[in-house]
């Protein structure tokens, strides 16, 4: 079974939430979800991805493709963290 979480971090009725992690207090926390067709200013843009914690506040609404792009540059920037540690231990 898949865990669809029950309400946004923020309390916003414009987005549904697909994926959540957070701090217990919930005032840290990163979230994905569903916007409103009514709350986009670019119709593709309907994935809404949220970072919050005590110095970061961001909202953001993103398209599928912009959303794998990012996880694309996270990846390749772990995978090249890891060849450098790896490659200086040697």
């Amino acid at each position: 079974m898949i865990y669809i979480p029950e309400k946004c971090l923020r309390n916003k009725k414009d987005c549904v939430p697909l994926a959540q992690i957070s701090s217990d207090c919930e005032d840290s926390f990163v979230c994905c979800g569903l916007n409103s067709k009514k709350s986009r200013r670019i119709k593709k843009d309907r994935f809404r991805l949220c970072w919050k914690n005590k110095y970061v506040d961001e909202i953001g609404d993103y398209s599928d493709i912009d959303l794998t792009d990012t996880l694309n540059v996270i990846a390749q920037a772990l995978s090249i963290d890891k060849h450098i540690k790896e490659n200086k231990g040697a």
